[in-house]
This record gives structure tokens, C-alpha cells and sequence, in this order.
């Protein structure tokens, strides 16, 4: 069996980097554009392949940093409501314990939630349950959530609500 030549991997190497960094502008432009079909069809099979808990945090820094498409759907007028003084443009929203730091509300509001709540928050920071405490059960296409009380504590999350603009802006 004849060797391969060192000129070979070479030029093996840059076509598999010409090939990788053609991917990234893909994927790059692709989140740019905000690409619902994108995010359908590469974006969740890729986070499905990932542990639950690694998809959560992902989920979280991908909001946190806006690369999640803006939602197109409008809701009805007959879904706004209004509940102790507070205007909802829908009665959907997403519950504590997606976003327990306070770090994405932004990104999540853009996906068209009523409202977002954050949390759970504790005085200081703690790691809550041991690992694994997230799992997926793909038949019923939901996810058990034991994360427990972690927290990055008071004073960050009062740190990352600071930095949001004020409702309207």
C-alpha cells in the first residue's frame, strides 16, 4: 500500500478549511438573515443532538445574544388582556426556570411571549441538584426539569435587569 504524500494532507487540510469556513458563513449568514426555515431545519436537529442541559444553556446564550429569529405571528387583538394593571398582548407566556439569571429576556420577548417571568432567584449564588437534571422524554416531546434552585444569585440577575431597556423603549 502506497504512503500518502505530506503534500496530499496539506492540501487535504486547507480544502477541509476552506470547507469548514464556507459552513460557519453559511450558518453566519443564516442567523443573521434570522432564517426560520434555518433554525427548523439545522438548529434544533443540531441542539437535539446535544445533552439537555448543554441545549438549555446554549438556548439561553443564543437568546441572550439575539440569534434566534424575531417571530412573524402577530397575536389576534382578542388575545390581549389585561391582569393587575399590566397590559399582555397574549396570555401566553414563559414561565420561571428557562431563564433563571435574568440574562435573555430580550431574545425571549422577541419570540412573542405575553410576558416572561425570571427566576427562581436565591440571595446568593448555588449550583442546585447534581448532575444530570435534565431529560428529555422524546415520545412525549417534553423535557423533565430537576435543576433545583441554581442561581447565579441576587445581586447578578439585579445586574442583568439593569441592563434591559424600559418597557416601550
Amino acid at each position: 500500500m502506497e504512503t500518502l504524500s505530506p503534500a496530499f494532507w496539506r492540501k487535504m487540510a486547507d480544502v477541509t478549511k476552506i470547507a469548514l469556513g464556507g459552513a460557519l458563513v453559511f450558518c453566519g449568514i443564516a442567523a443573521y438573515k434570522q432564517d426560520d426555515k434555518f433554525h427548523r431545519k439545522v438548529t434544533v436537529p443540531l441542539m437535539q443532538q446535544l445533552d439537555p442541559e448543554t441545549a438549555h444553556k446554549v438556548s439561553v446564550w443564543a437568546l441572550k445574544h439575539r440569534l434566534l429569529p424575531r417571530t412573524r405571528h402577530q397575536p389576534s387583538h382578542k388575545l390581549h388582556s389585561r391582569c393587575m394593571g399590566l397590559e399582555f398582548k397574549t396570555p401566553v407566556g414563559l414561565a420561571a426556570g428557562f431563564d433563571k439569571d435574568g440574562e435573555a429576556v430580550e431574545g425571549i420577548n422577541r419570540l412573542g411571549f405575553g410576558f416572561v417571568e425570571i427566576g427562581s432567584v436565591t440571595p446568593e449564588p448555588q449550583p442546585g441538584n447534581p448532575k444530570p437534571r435534565v431529560f428529555r422524554l422524546l415520545e412525549d416531546q417534553s423535557v423533565i426539569n430537576r435543576y433545583g434552585f441554581n442561581s447565579a444569585g441576587h445581586a447578578a440577575v439585579v445586574s442583568n435587569l439593569k441592563e434591559l431597556p424600559a418597557p416601550g423603549e
